[in-house]
């Protein structure tokens, strides 16, 4: 598990493009762990990641 911060940090991104990404349909749902907090699953970034790096630009 991965808290937004350190995901932040991982993916070289701001506070509010993790917010859009969040948004989107493909980026993996993040994990309640909390009444206020929440955490993303390292191996479904990852495959999130290696989907990414597929796509043709």
């Amino acid at each position: 598990m991965i808290r937004p911060n350190e995901l932040i940090k991982q993916l070289n991104v701001s506070k509010s493009t993790l917010y859009r990404l969040r948004k989107s349909s493909d980026f993996p749902r993040p994990v309640a762990i909390g009444p206020r907090a929440i955490s993303f699953v390292v191996e479904k970034i990852e495959v999130w990641l290696e989907q990414r790096e597929q796509l043709p630009y």
